[in-house]
């Protein structure tokens, strides 16, 4: 049988109507079994869940390969260099050529080794940096998960990062994460202070609240 077919009487007789070919969805199998198992149009339902089933898999042994192959090294190139803004380091490197083969394992990741490292400052400080020179979208919404937790680390170093971040992004979401941020440091809450104005300006949020 090529094609399952479902009947449908009319006023001029009974007519056959191809209602999907299984070998486009389920090359190989047996199409009695299908037939008995999947009714009607859920056979593409059941189609989709197993593209969805096997694009996890993908993703997940993705994930594990990079926790394996590729952590120890980001973070030896994380110590190893300087960090400057607005210069590419090969740290930054290896992550985007990571992110072109699979940026949803990568993100999945640089969240792991974020959290794994949480007391180790140096590496908080290059992940957090690396995933400030991504677009807000692209580095969504692991990126701004470990920004708002450097947000509340203990360290001044690792908040300062953390804002530098949410500027970088430059977003109203990011605007609304700093308006609620207050910080004990002198210097860096009027950095702070700082962002949020220039972010209010440009989203015009000052205006909107003024006319409320």
């Amino acid at each position: 049988m090529d094609n399952l077919k479902e009947k449908e009487n009319t006023n001029t007789g009974t007519i056959n109507i191809s209602l999907y070919e299984p070998e486009v969805f389920f090359d190989g199998l047996d199409v009695e079994t299908i037939e008995s198992e999947y009714q009607g149009f859920s056979i593409i339902e059941s189609a989709t869940t197993i593209v969805s089933l096997d694009e996890n898999f993908v993703n997940e042994e993705r994930l594990t390969l990079l926790k394996k192959q590729y952590t120890r090294e980001l973070i030896a190139l994380i110590l190893d260099e300087d960090f400057e803004y607005g210069f590419d380091t090969k740290a930054d490197v290896l992550v985007r050529s990571q992110m072109q083969l699979n940026a949803l394992a990568v993100k999945s990741w640089l969240n792991w080794i974020f959290v794994e490292n949480f007391s180790n400052i140096p590496v908080l400080l290059g992940i957090l940096r690396i995933i400030a020179r991504f677009d807000y979208r692209e580095i969504s919404p692991e990126g701004q998960t470990m920004a708002g937790m450097a947000l509340s680390h203990e360290n001044v170093e690792v908040k300062e990062c953390g804002v530098r971040a949410f500027e970088s992004w430059g977003t109203v979401e990011s605007l609304k994460e700093l308006e609620k941020l207050k910080v004990s440091t002198q210097w860096l809450q009027e950095y702070i202070d700082e962002v949020v104005s220039d972010l209010r300006k440009e989203y015009n949020v000052h205006i909107c609240q003024e006319n409320r």
